[in-house]
C-alpha cells in the first residue's frame, strides 16, 4: 500500500527491462535529482534514494514516485552495498534523464557494459633466451596490434639508448608474453629493457598503456647467440578442407621473427594452377596473413601455397626447404540463407549504426551502416538468430552503456529481435529495426 501525508498520493512509475543474457546480480539505482546537482552526482559515494534488483527475466519497476527528474543507473554490483565500484561493477544508464509528471508511467530499456579497466599493464619480468632474444611477461593480455619493435629499447645504467628492438611480436602461447629480438652487436651485460608509455607504446586489450612506474626491467643477457632456425608452427587449414569462407584470412605462424621482404615470391592462392589476386600481410614479425582481394567463388576448389625455400629469419637463418600445397573447397552458398531488412532512426538518420546478428551457436555477424536504410546478411547457416542494433555515437565500433562519473548517457539501441529463423536457400526479408 502507498501512504501520503499530503492531499496527493505519489503515483508516477518507471518500468523497464535489462537487455542482458545474465541479469542476475544487477541492481537499478534511481536518483531523484531535485535538490542536488546532477553534474556532481557520483554513485561511487552517493547512494540512490530508490533501488531495486532486476528480476531473472530482466524486468524491474519503481512505483509511487513523485514527479520530477530522475537519473537511472544499472549496476552489476560485486559488493551489493548500494554504491558503484568501477573496477569490479558493470554499469549502464539511459540515453537521457527521465522526466516524470504526476501519475506518468514511463518505460525504458537498459544495457550494462563490463567493469571499467583503467589499470595499466605492468612489466613483470624480462627473461633472456640468448644474446638476441628476450621474452617479456606482462600482468595482463596485450593488444597484438600495439606490439611494435620501436616501442622497446635497451638502455645502459645512464639511461642512454643502446639499441631498439629489430622485431617484436606477441607469443602464440600466451597473450601476456611478448618476444623481442635485438641486433647481436648491441648486446652487453647490465642493461635494462624500457617500454614506451605513450600512445606509440604497447597497451592491453582495454587500450591502457604502461605507466612510468612499471616500464623497465633489468636484464642479464645470455652469452649464446640466437641460432634457432625459423620453423613453421602452424598452418591455417588442413589439406582438403571443406566449407571454407569466401573471404578467408589464412595465417601462418612462425616460431621467430622473419625477414618480411619479397614475401610475394613465397605465398599465394591458386585455382586450376592460375594465380588468384590476394593480399599478403605480416600481422606481426612472426605471423603471415594471406587474404583473397575479392570474394572467392562458391563450391569451388582452390589451393593455398607456401614455399619456404629462400625464406629467412630476421637475422638471415634459412628456413627448411619445403613447399605446402593446401587444397580447400569453399562453402556452397546454396546451403545457406539470407536475412535482410531496413534500419530506421528518425532521430539521427546520418549517424553510424551497428547491426549485430547472433545465433545460439555463437555465430556473430556485424554490419556497419553510415546512416539508415536497407541491410543484408548473406551466407547464414540454418538456425535461429537474434538481431541487435545501436547508434554508434562515438564511432569506436563498440556499444557504450554510458559512464557514471563524469556522467555520460548511453548510446541508443534497439531491443533485440529474437526468433529470426533462417532456412537453407531461403531469404528472410522485411525485417524492420527501429532505433528508438
Amino acid at each position: 500500500e502507498v501512504f501520503s501525508t499530503s492531499a496527493n498520493i505519489d503515483s508516477a512509475s518507471i518500468r523497464g527491462e535489462l537487455v542482458d543474457a545474465n541479469p542476475a546480480g544487477v541492481f537499478v539505482y534511481l536518483y531523484l535529482l531535485k535538490g542536488m546537482s546532477a553534474d556532481t552526482l557520483d554513485p561511487r559515494h552517493t547512494k540512490a534514494r530508490y533501488r531495486t534488483q532486476v528480476g531473472t527475466n530482466g524486468q524491474f519497476s519503481f512505483q509511487a514516485l513523485p514527479e520530477g527528474a530522475y537519473r537511472v543507473m544499472a549496476v552489476r554490483s560485486s559488493q551489493k552495498d548500494g554504491l558503484y565500484h568501477p573496477e569490479s561493477d558493470g554499469f549502464g544508464t539511459t540515453v537521457e534523464n527521465v522526466e516524470l509528471s504526476h501519475s506518468e508511467q514511463h518505460s525504458l530499456n537498459l544495457r550494462v557494459n563490463p567493469p571499467e579497466d583503467h589499470t595499466a599493464p605492468q612489466l613483470l619480468d624480462a627473461r633472456p633466451k640468448n644474446r638476441q632474444r628476450v621474452e617479456l611477461q606482462f600482468s595482463e593480455p596485450m593488444d597484438s596490434s600495439s606490439i611494435r619493435s620501436e616501442a622497446f629499447r635497451l638502455e645502459d645504467s645512464t639511461k642512454h639508448i643502446v639499441a631498439t628492438a629489430v622485431a617484436a611480436y606477441l607469443s602464440t602461447a600466451s597473450a601476456k608474453n611478448v618476444t623481442l629480438l635485438f641486433p647481436l652487436q648491441a648486446i652487453s651485460e647490465g642493461l635494462s629493457i624500457r617500454v614506451r608509455t605513450d600512445s606509440a607504446g604497447p597497451c592491453d586489450t582495454a587500450r591502457n598503456h604502461c605507466d612510468d612506474s612499471s616500464c623497465t626491467a633489468t636484464l642479464q643477457l645470455s652469452g649464446t647467440r640466437d641460432s634457432l632456425p625459423p620453423i613453421l608452427l602452424s598452418s591455417p587449414i588442413r589439406d582438403s578442407a571443406l566449407s571454407v569462407a569466401l573471404l578467408p584470412d589464412f595465417r601462418f605462424v612462425w616460431n621467430t621473427a622473419m625477414d618480411t621482404s619479397n614475401i610475394s615470391e613465397h605465398a599465394g592462392l591458386f585455382r586450376d594452377n592460375r594465380s588468384v589476386p590476394c593480399q599478403l600481410t605480416w600481422r606481426s614479425s612472426a605471423i603471415l596473413s594471406v587474404r583473397a582481394k575479392d570474394s572467392l567463388q562458391s563450391a569451388q576448389w582452390y589451393e593455398l601455397r607456401l614455399r619456404t625455400s629462400g625464406m629467412h629469419s630476421y637475422d638471415s637463418l634459412p628456413a627448411q626447404d619445403s613447399t605446402l600445397h593446401l587444397r580447400f573447397r569453399t562453402m556452397d552458398t546454396r546451403d545457406y540463407g539470407v536475412l535482410m531488412g531496413v534500419l530506421s532512426d528518425s532521430l539521427d538518420s546520418e549517424a553510424v549504426h551497428i547491426l549485430q546478428l547472433r545465433s545460439k551457436g555463437g555465430v556473430t555477424r556485424q554490419i556497419q551502416l553510415h546512416g539508415v536504410g536497407p541491410f543484408r546478411f548473406d551466407n547464414l547457416p540454418e538456425g535461429e538468430y537474434s538481431l541487435e542494433a545501436y547508434c554508434d555515437s562515438d564511432r569506436n565500433g563498440r556499444y557504450s552503456a554510458g559512464t557514471a562519473f563524469p556522467y555520460h548517457p548511453a548510446e541508443r539501441f534497439a531491443p533485440p529481435k529474437t526468433g529470426l529463423s533462417v532456412k537453407a536457400r531461403w531469404t528472410v526479408d522485411k525485417v524492420l529495426v527501429v532505433i528508438p
